[in-house]
């Protein structure tokens, strides 16, 4: 709901700060534009869920081995070389493992779509979830619902096993 606000065209702080900038003209409404929707929808989404990524990576961070770095110092590496050639690789697993749960949560998007903008304008935010849901709450047509939602999964759990053996991610 406050991105709702934020994202007014008449008084939201983000809307005015993006008008002041003269990227919109005034009284723009960004979830009210088919064009800017969905980036004024992944906004708030990427605002929610930023903390959680920034500690799967703190994690990650923290348990790697100190050992290597301290090999790389002795050996003359600058701080580029050592994280191009030791924190990324040592951190692939778990760069991996949090872009896999991100996109998976990506894919189940309902409730930002719902709030914010109903779908809309027209069908701009829709996703399989807000359509399967609409088709659910609005039509009351379970039987198709239930089938987009299921060719949902089918989609997450294939899109997921090929993300996991192209990265060599092991649960």
């Amino acid at each position: 709901m406050m991105f709702l606000l934020m994202l007014n065209g008449s008084f939201g702080v983000i809307a005015r700060g993006i008008m002041e900038v003269g990227l919109l003209p005034p009284g723009y409404s960004i979830l009210g534009q088919a064009n800017t929707a969905m980036a004024g929808v992944l906004l708030a989404e990427v605002w929610q869920w930023t903390p959680f990524m920034v500690l799967i990576m703190l994690a990650g961070l923290r348990s790697l081995p100190k050992e290597p770095f301290e090999a790389a110092a002795i050996d003359g590496a600058s701080p580029v070389q050592a994280f191009f050639k030791l924190t990324l690789p040592m951190m692939s697993k778990v760069i991996a493992i949090a872009v896999l749960i991100r996109g998976i949560d990506l894919l189940r998007a309902f409730d930002y779509v719902k709030v914010m903008t109903d779908s809309g304008p027209g069908t701009a935010t829709e996703t399989m979830t807000s359509y399967s849901g609409r088709i659910y709450f609005g039509n009351a047509d379970f039987p198709y619902a239930s089938t987009i939602a299921l060719l949902t999964l089918i989609l997450v759990i294939i899109v997921s096993t090929v993300f996991m053996k192209v990265f060599r991610v092991k649960l």
